[in-house]
């Protein structure tokens, strides 16, 4: 899956907006996916991570190990 392995790509190379930005797109994805067929826990899960993830992508989180 595309965002499994952005996420380990991600983990080695913390800058990298082009990994941010798959990420950011693999969640969306996927809380539109989950959204569509009922899964409203995973899709609410999923709009926190992509909340998350925008803040990265605007600079005003940093991608860390935790």
């Amino acid at each position: 899956m595309d965002l499994e392995s952005a996420l380990l790509e991600l983990n080695e190379n913390r800058g990298d907006q082009e990994l941010v930005g798959r990420v950011f797109r693999a969640l969306h994805t996927i809380k539109g996916s989950g959204s569509m067929f009922g899964f409203e826990d995973l899709a609410t899960f999923t709009h926190n991570l992509e909340n998350a993830f925008d803040e990265v992508r605007n600079g005003r989180l940093q991608v860390g190990s935790e």
